[in-house]
């Protein structure tokens, strides 16, 4: 089996500063961008004065103007878009009746492809020129990237070469074939440039048409990322985006195994983002819970690539660079790698399709279309120099309490909340495969069979069972095999959307008011098994202020955890994070809009060594008082006390 290279210790190191970077896993494809425990930042890169029309009006002055401002203000790394359409312009010429193409030509003037390799493939060599010019120019400002060759849809617009356009993209054999060379040509020309750090098929290729199945995704990606791999064995390959885990085709279990480093485009636009208020614990988790399921379920390095804000729906540009911060605090503290901001500058000046179409908008930048920074890229800029500051190379990744069984990102973002909220770390997993081992199972809105199969629902059982592991249900409408002897209680009759259940050998811990039993424990051979009579997750998902209640409280009591530093305010979300020397650090992040100011208890036998932030004036620790802003955040170093 092919084993890449760790090519990413330039840009760890632009993202740490002078600290040195080793490798901290074997598998391929480690440290995307930086190690676990960092966060390196990124910036989604088209020109600032040409956007998609970069290529073709290409302007090498004004994008080294670009890439000046935005190293001035700490970006590590870009992810770049060569466009398909442009560097692979091919043409094809038809037979009136007959349903097969006569000649591909290069270009709609019908200029015959030249007898060289770029012709071969169908490849624009001045394109090519143009693209290594530009690696030139990143390379020079200590820039990496993320290169996208096959960038066949951006902003709602498809850019596919004419010759492909009425065929399936990911199945058509004259599709595959043009595809197979553009790819191989474009990587094996270009791998030797010391500037870019990794590959991927393109900007988000799992929208380049309907696809048959999740099997045509593995064969797909199997072709073109072995495609890419045979030009350049020493660079990872990115996965195309995803945080599907049960349902739909590009499913994290398919796309998984055929990449080396996975990437999740988290926007909570699209999902419930506008319930609550935009600076909330709903949006400062949906990013960071979305890689953590995404790298933990995969099992491949996760980074989130592609991130933004449609911000002048939702906040103003002061409260964007708050939710910025609190967005780096939350992903530091659950492991980190990478932000990749979509996008570099606002692409109001552009009157071409898409940007003049109704749908794309336009002001979703760091800067402003002539470069001007926005208190976004200033928030950015002060937290990467803050993480380049640290006296360590990582802050350690903290250790899992639990297993929470997901089967979609947003039952991934509502539990990661309340799971937060109570002071756990979870472990996500896929309900479709064996579980892993854990003292603690979350069965969250378990709707019908969970999606479990009979044999890992057996073996969850014996864990509990046999084992002596604690097994909570939240029920919706559930029907596990053996559920009242598990549950130790049954259904004794069904009102319209409300159970009753009768309990058996469970206790019942809570009733609703009208004495109907709410939350239930039965002892289950070794094990204990928690089942609460409503699908929380769900109801707080689904509604204004749902992470505002108490709700949090029924993760609490299932896995209760002792925290060194115990803020006792619900959205201050704490994280522990062990160094081999056993010290600990402790990360604390305000995840609401308002100021928080509390007297944390610290552990007995623990003490503050010292407490770092990236903003002095936003966080604050003396004599024991916190006082965190909104979105804000402050790493606290505890020591055993007496130790040196």
């Amino acid at each position: 089996m092919r084993q890449p290279k760790h090519l990413w210790g330039a840009l760890a190191a632009l993202a740490l500063g002078a600290h040195a970077v080793a490798a901290e896993e074997t598998s391929p494809g480690l440290s995307a961008f930086a190690p676990a425990g960092t966060l390196a930042l990124g910036v989604n890169y088209w020109a600032s004065k040409s956007a998609t029309r970069m290529w073709q009006d290409w302007e090498p002055e004004e994008i080294a103007k670009d890439l000046d401002v935005l190293v001035a203000h700490g970006v590590t790394f870009l992810r770049v878009f060569p466009r398909w359409d442009v560097f692979q312009p091919i043409w094809e010429a038809h037979h009136p009746w007959r349903d097969q193409h006569v000649e591909t030509y290069l270009t709609a003037d019908e200029r015959p492809r030249p007898e060289t390799p770029a012709g071969d493939a169908g490849v624009d060599e001045r394109m090519m020129e143009r693209f290594e010019a530009f690696c030139d120019l990143c390379a020079a400002r200590g820039l990496r990237l993320v290169v996208a060759p096959l960038t066949g849809q951006m902003t709602f617009r498809v850019y596919v070469p004419q010759a492909l356009e009425r065929r399936d993209l990911y199945a058509d054999p004259v599709a595959l074939m043009w595809e197979r060379r553009y790819l191989d040509y474009f990587v094996r020309r270009m791998r030797h440039h010391r500037a870019i750090a990794a590959w991927e098929s393109g900007n988000e290729t799992r929208v380049l048409g309907p696809i048959a199945s999740p099997e045509a995704v593995e064969a797909w990606l199997a072709f073109i990322h072995g495609t890419i791999r045979l030009a350049d064995p020493t660079r990872p390959v990115i996965g195309p985006d995803t945080c599907q885990i049960t349902e739909g085709n590009w499913r994290i279990d398919r796309v998984a195994p055929m990449s080396d480093v996975l990437a999740v485009h988290p926007y909570n636009m699209w999902k419930k983002a506008y319930l609550d208020e935009g600076n909330g614990i709903r949006n400062a988790f949906f990013a960071p819970s979305c890689r953590l399921a995404l790298e933990q379920i995969g099992g491949k390095p996760a980074f989130v690539e592609e991130h933004g804000l449609r911000r002048a729906e939702c906040m103003s540009r002061a409260n964007a660079a708050r939710y910025a911060r609190g967005l780096c605090w939350n992903l530091l503290a659950s492991g980190g790698r990478g932000l990749g901001w979509w996008c570099a500058f606002d692409q109001d000046n552009q009157m071409i399709p898409p940007y003049d179409w109704k749908e794309p908008c336009l002001e979703l930048g760091a800067f402003k279309s002539d470069r001007t920074p926005y208190p976004i890229a200033k928030a950015l800029a002060r937290f990467m120099s803050f993480v380049r500051s640290l006296p360590f190379p990582a802050v350690p990744v903290a250790k899992t309490d639990c297993v929470i069984v997901v089967r979609d990102d947003e039952m991934v973002n509502s539990t990661y909340v309340l799971a937060r909220q109570a002071g756990l770390q979870p472990r996500f997993a896929d309900p479709t495969k064996r579980l892993p081992e854990a003292p603690v199972y979350f069965l969250p809105d378990a709707r019908g069979r969970a999606c479990l199969s009979l044999r890992h629902w057996e073996e969850l059982k014996a864990r509990v069972r046999d084992g002596g592991a604690t097994l909570a249900i939240s029920w919706n409408d559930t029907f596990l095999s053996g559920h009242e002897e598990v549950f130790g209680a049954e259904i004794e009759r069904r009102t319209p959307g409300k159970p009753v259940f009768r309990p058996i050998t469970a206790e019942v811990l809570e009733r609703e008011p009208d004495g109907r039993p709410r939350f239930l424990k039965n002892r289950y051979g070794k094990g204990t098994v928690y089942l609460l009579s409503r699908p929380l997750a769900a109801a707080a998902n689904n509604k204004t202020g749902g992470f505002d209640s108490d709700a949090w409280k029924y993760y609490a009591r299932v896995c209760p955890k002792r925290l060194l530093v115990e803020d006792r305010v619900r959205d201050v979300t704490v994280s522990e994070h062990p160094f081999a020397d056993g010290s600990i650090g402790v990360i604390l992040v305000n995840n609401a809009a308002t100021r928080v100011a509390t007297t944390p208890k610290v552990a007995d036998g623990w003490s503050v060594a010292s407490a770092l932030t990236d903003d002095a004036d936003a966080a604050t620790w003396a004599d024991g008082e916190l006082r965190l802003d909104g979105n804000a955040g402050i790493l606290l170093l505890l020591k055993k006390e007496g130790a040196r």
